[in-house]
């Protein structure tokens, strides 16, 4: 559903105005970061010394953009001539998810692996990986980006200087309490995602999903913009 409605909400912007851009982060943290974030998560675990679980597998990779390379991003299409593109949005340098904790306990000399439980079974997606080129070639980003080392020392520096109550453990703190079983939202079976002899045939399975939920989308979008209210796309 998750994807459904992202789809669903890039056809409403483009079939509802004249110019529009779609930009689509991969990964973005930053500050204090936020309850989806592995780095914000697992260093806000380590200076509480509390334990959580990671529901990631920790030898997949990820590609992991400071929030400021993405606000240099979208800067740079809002006031570029482009208009009417879509556009992946990433840094393209990923590392294993278990090298982004390694640098982590680098970064904060802790032994950031300890408070962690990995569940590598719930890691269906696999590697996450976007491709720039395009969006490096029509816009561009203004400076180099943010390396991931000095990301997360900008993230450890803002968690230990942080004086609020913000608690990225929130949502998991509160499905412990209430006794819900997390992994039973995961699918039970992600053998296929490294097993290459089964990759077409599952290939072949996913098209088929895909080509379902691409209805709902067709009927969400429809009704979505049926039920809308008329606007000039000035306004838009």
């Amino acid at each position: 559903h998750y994807a459904v409605q992202k789809y669903s909400g890039e056809m409403t912007v483009r079939n509802s105005a004249k110019e529009w851009l779609v930009l689509r982060p991969l990964f973005a943290y930053g500050g204090v970061g936020d309850p989806n974030s592995l780095i914000a998560k697992s260093l806000y675990t380590a200076k509480n010394s509390k334990t959580i679980d990671i529901f990631l597998n920790p030898d997949k990779k990820k590609d992991y953009m400071h929030v400021s390379d993405f606000c240099d991003a979208i800067i740079n299409a809002v006031t570029s001539n482009v208009r009417n593109e879509d556009f992946n949005v990433s840094v393209e340098n990923p590392y294993t998810t278990k090298e982004i904790v390694r640098l982590m306990s680098e970064t904060s000399g802790l032994d950031i692996n300890k408070f962690l439980t990995w569940k590598p079974e719930t890691d269906y997606l696999g590697n996450h990986l976007l491709s720039c080129n395009k969006f490096q070639r029509m816009i561009g980003f203004s400076n180099n980006t943010v390396d991931i080392e000095l990301g997360i020392k900008f993230v450890w520096d803002n968690i230990l200087n942080d004086r609020s109550d913000y608690n990225p453990l929130k949502f998991l703190e509160e499905a412990g309490e209430k006794n819900i079983d997390l992994l039973s939202f995961f699918p039970k079976d992600v053998s296929w995602m490294s097993n290459k002899s089964q990759l077409c045939i599952v290939n072949n399975e996913v098209c088929i999903v895909v080509r379902k939920h691409l209805k709902k989308v067709i009927k969400l979008y429809r009704c979505c913009y049926s039920n809308s209210t008329k606007q000039s796309t000035e306004h838009i």
